[in-house]
C-alpha cells in the first residue's frame, strides 16, 4: 500500500515538472492576443473646406490699376496712397524724385515697375524723354540703355512702356530688350500705345510674363470724363462673365478724384482691384 502511494507521488511530480518546462521552453511562449478595445485608435486628419489660412477663390470681376509718369509729383504720390488699394506705380527711370517715389511705394507695400521710355511715332516732336531707347539703336546700345534704366529703379517687379508706338512695332529691337527683362525675372506690361504692337509675340518667344493694357482711363485731365470710363469698365464682360482687366491711368488730379470714389463703389459691385502681377499668372 505504501508503495502505490509513493508510485503515485512520483509519477504526480513527473507530470506536473514535464508541464512546467513545457510552458517555459524558449520560443513557446503562448503569444498574447490583444483585444479590440486595448489597440490604438488612430484618429482620421479632420478634412476643412480648403486649406486654412487661404481664401476661397475670388468669383467676381478682377481689376489691376497702374499709374504712370511718376517721378517728378511727390505730392501726387502721397495722394495715391491714400487710396485703400494695391495700385501699382510705374515710375520713370531719371525724374527728379524717382528713387524717392519707388522707395515710399515700395515701403508702403506697392509695386513697382520700371515705366521704360521707347521711341514714338513723330519723334523728336514728341520727346520720350531721358533713358529712351530708340530703333536706330544697335543692339551694344539698347543693352546698355535698358541695364542703366533698369538700375535707375529700384524695387522693380515689372517693365511697362512710356510711348514707344514706333519702337513697339520693331520685333528685332524688342527682342533685345525682352531678353534682359527675362534675365532680370521681370514681367512685361504692354501699355498698347499702338495696334500693332509685337509685345505679346515677342514676350512668348523669350518666355516673359505678359498683360496688355486693356482701357486707359483718363485721356484728358476731367474728373467726369475719367469717373465715366470707371463705372463703365463695371459693366464690361468676356464671354457672359466677368473679364479680368488691366487700367493704366495717370497722377492727374481728377485722375486721383476719380479713382477714390471708383474704390469705394466696388465693393458693392463685386469688382476686386488686385496686384498687377496677378493679373499676370492668368495672362
Amino acid at each position: 500500500m505504501a508503495l502505490l502511494i509513493v508510485v503515485f507521488i512520483a509519477t504526480a511530480y513527473i507530470l506536473y515538472v514535464d508541464r512546467v518546462l513545457k510552458q517555459s521552453a524558449p520560443g513557446e511562449k503562448k503569444e498574447k492576443t490583444v483585444s479590440k478595445k486595448a489597440r490604438p485608435f488612430l484618429k482620421k486628419p479632420r478634412k476643412h473646406a480648403r486649406p486654412e489660412g487661404k481664401e476661397a477663390p475670388f468669383a467676381g470681376q478682377k481689376i489691376a490699376v497702374i499709374i504712370d509718369d511718376l517721378g517728378s509729383d511727390l505730392n501726387a504720390v502721397h495722394k495715391l496712397l491714400e487710396i485703400d488699394g494695391p495700385i501699382a506705380f510705374a515710375v520713370l527711370p531719371y525724374g527728379s524724385h524717382s528713387t524717392e517715389v519707388a522707395e515710399i511705394a515700395h515701403r508702403m507695400g506697392r509695386e513697382v515697375l520700371l515705366h521704360l521710355p521707347m521711341e514714338p511715332y513723330n519723334s523728336p516732336k514728341k520727346n520720350p524723354g531721358e533713358g529712351a531707347l530708340f530703333v536706330q539703336m544697335d543692339e551694344a546700345e539698347l543693352i546698355k540703355q535698358i541695364e542703366m534704366d533698369l538700375e535707375a529703379v529700384p524695387y522693380i517687379c515689372g517693365v511697362n512702356n512710356h510711348m514707344g508706338s514706333r519702337f513697339m512695332e520693331n520685333e528685332e529691337k524688342l527682342s533685345v530688350i525682352m531678353e534682359r527683362i527675362k534675365k532680370k525675372r521681370l514681367f512685361f506690361v504692354d501699355s498698347m500705345t499702338t495696334a500693332h504692337s509685337k509685345g505679346r509675340e515677342v514676350a512668348k518667344k523669350w518666355g516673359v510674363p505678359f498683360a496688355a493694357r486693356k482701357i486707359f482711363i483718363d485721356n484728358g485731365h476731367d474728373f467726369d470724363g475719367t469717373y465715366n470710363n470707371l463705372i463703365n469698365i463695371t459693366e464690361m464682360k468676356n464671354n457672359g462673365k466677368p473679364e479680368p482687366m488691366l487700367l493704366i491711368g495717370h497722377p492727374y488730379p481728377d485722375t486721383i478724384r476719380a479713382l477714390r470714389k471708383f474704390i469705394h463703389l466696388l465693393r458693392e459691385k463685386n469688382i476686386k482691384v488686385v496686384p498687377v502681377s496677378e493679373l499676370m499668372k492668368r495672362s
